[in-house]
Order: structure tokens, then sequence, then C-alpha cells
């Protein structure tokens, strides 16, 4: 994965663009499902099908956390919360939740019918 500043790109597809990279984020073994910037714009995460969590630092790139999903599926999405706080889905339902320091609380995501 590289950034470009204002732009990230997955794939070399994107390599003929006017940009140079800034710096190349590399960690995930598999494909990037979801990113997110933080609130204040310092850092980025990045979740894939690999089952790994990346947080980025965008002044430097390089990676302040990793999270190893010890479950069966890869992450779907992911999203800030706060500039603390990082929540993110699972393919199978299981929520995460991750805060500054490191703390990781996973639940199942259920729907209710009424």
């Amino acid at each position: 994965m590289l950034f470009y500043g204002d732009f990230v790109s997955f794939s070399p597809v994107f390599m003929h663009l006017p940009y140079r990279p800034k710096f190349r984020l590399d960690g995930h073994n598999d494909s990037v499902m979801a990113l997110d910037f933080s609130p204040s714009g310092s850092k980025l995460v990045s979740v894939g099908i690999d089952g790994r969590l990346f947080i980025w630092s965008m002044s430097s790139g390089q990676e302040l956390f990793r999270y190893d999903a010890c479950f069966s599926r890869g992450f779907s999405s992911v999203v800030w919360l706060d500039d603390t706080r990082v929540i993110a889905g699972m393919e199978d339902g299981v929520l995460v939740l991750l805060t500054r320091h490191g703390q990781v609380r996973g639940s199942r995501a259920s729907a209710s019918n009424p």
C-alpha cells in the first residue's frame, strides 16, 4: 500500500499518476479491506482479510500499532471513534474495540428482529 500525500494506492495501476510516494506502508499479507484516517489526520488505520489491523503514522509512515486477530476470518470494516479508539468489524460478525493503551475487547454483533 502506498501513501501519496492525500491519495492512497493499493495497486501499481495508479503508478502512472503524477504523484510521488511519500512512503510505503508494508504489513498486510493479503487484500486491504478498509482504511480510515483519525479525526486529527495524524494516523491511518488499515484492516485486511489477513486478520491484521495496523495503525500508521501519517508524518513518518511508521507502524504505530499492529493487532493480529486470532479469529478464523479477516477484517471487513474499520472506523475511528476518536483519536484514541478504533472499532473494527470482522467477516464473522465479531466487533473489536482497540484503545490507545492497546487494550482489545471483542464482542459478537447480533441483529434482532422486533
